[in-house]
């Protein structure tokens, strides 16, 4: 359904992401991985995992028990922040590997992308409508980043105006 990733050194790569399979959702948090790819591997795991388990008598967020130190929390920034190569910094596979698949969460798309206009604005304007595309998908009106530094749409994306408030301090954008 959607996620939000983040980092800092001392707690390392973070993220919560939501998925729905056969009307059940299920939310990741995932906290403190040592890379981007470890950290999206593990949450893949622990939706895989929650989506296999019976849905009645599972665990809730109200009913889990706190757990570890609780008091303090973990620095990793000597483990996650380490000087490193160039080599070991980068998250790109190495050049052997690039056909190699990287995840066994990964799988290929059956289908070509589509390609769907976005910008910003609107998150202070009416709340958000489904609206369809030229192909009849449905997407939410919502507001949606743009590139930084900003550039041009892609060939074929016409401009559409996400919304007629800005955010924060910034114009309204056209993507």
């Amino acid at each position: 359904d959607g996620m939000k990733t983040g980092f800092v050194c001392p707690s390392g790569f973070n993220m919560i992401g939501s998925a729905t399979r056969n009307g059940r959702t299920l939310v990741a948090v995932v906290l403190g991985e040592k890379s981007a790819v470890t950290r999206a591997e593990t949450a893949a795991k622990l939706l895989d995992q929650g989506f296999d388990a019976p849905a009645a008598g599972s665990a809730t967020v109200t009913t889990l028990a706190p757990y570890g130190d609780t008091v303090s929390p973990n620095d990793m920034k000597d483990e996650v922040c380490k000087k490193k190569t160039p080599q070991e910094q980068s998250e790109a596979p190495p050049v052997v590997a690039k056909d190699v698949p990287k995840s066994p969460y990964q799988e290929k798309l059956d289908h070509v992308p589509t390609l769907v206009a976005v910008g910003l604005g609107g998150a202070t304007g009416p709340a958000p409508k489904a609206i369809l595309d030229r192909g009849g998908q449905e997407y939410a009106d919502v507001p949606i980043p743009s590139w930084r530094p900003d550039r041009p749409a892609p060939a074929g994306a016409g401009p559409k105006i996400a919304g007629s408030a800005a955010q924060g301090d910034q114009p309204a954008k056209v993507a």
